[in-house]
């Protein structure tokens, strides 16, 4: 396994398909990002999340961070496929079980939204950043329906309901859906703010940082 540190200063959604022009948002962006190879197994992910939490935490000024007032947040979203009784009780915190549930701070209301003609509940949660290994773990498990950010905008229904639309999926048959990462960063243009991305290619894991040029510049440990 090969883990190591990597600060691009050329944004890689940057193509044919998503062109960025020279007053693109996305061209003001930066990224960090901790690679790991040769897995054999899902322990050696589960590691490697742990592992990258850490150079992920070591490579950013916490306390920076905190004095510009920016917490870190879950997002996750939960079909609603037949508006019973248990799935509308549960919503979407009361489907996890108690070891996640106890990796965070706060949690926020939890909204009924339609997309598709189909129902969803979406919440967002606070949680420390000594908390981020066990969160990616848990982004893991919901790849195409959860985010990881950091913001110091104040959350509110309308903002919650607003990450969600920045969310846009991709169907790719009647089951599945991709999150579209170019989306939401080009959306996420009002405050200080960053967003983490799981890249999971089998053999291949990928933990990334979107984060403004400038809020980098700031908050990184050189």
């Amino acid at each position: 396994m090969v883990k190591k540190i990597i600060l691009d200063d050329h944004f890689p959604l940057n193509d044919q398909k998503n062109p960025i022009g020279d007053n693109g948002v996305l061209a003001d962006l930066r990224m960090i990002l901790v690679e790991g190879r040769q897995f054999q197994d899902y322990e050696t992910k589960d590691e490697f999340l742990k592992q990258s939490s850490i150079l992920l935490r070591e490579s950013l000024n916490v306390e920076r961070i905190h004095q510009k007032k920016m917490k870190f947040y879950f997002f996750l979203l939960k079909p609603v496929s037949s508006k019973n009784r248990i799935e509308m009780y549960k919503k979407v915190w009361r489907t996890l079980d108690n070891k996640q549930f106890k990796y965070f701070n706060r949690f926020f209301e939890e909204v009924l939204v339609e997309k598709y003609n189909e129902h969803y509940y979406i919440s967002v949660a606070e949680f420390d950043v000594n908390s981020l290994g066990y969160i990616l773990d848990l982004h893991k498990s919901y790849p195409y329906t959860s985010l990881i950010f950091c913001t110091d905008t104040l959350i509110e229904k309308s903002y919650i309901v607003g990450v969600f639309e920045k969310m846009y999926f991709s169907f790719h048959d009647e089951e599945s859906f991709n999150l579209d990462y170019f989306s939401i960063l080009k959306s996420f243009i009002q405050g200080n703010y960053f967003v983490l991305r799981l890249g999971d290619g089998g053999e291949e894991l990928e933990v990334g940082i979107f984060i403004q040029k400038n809020l980098l510049n700031e908050i990184l440990i050189k």
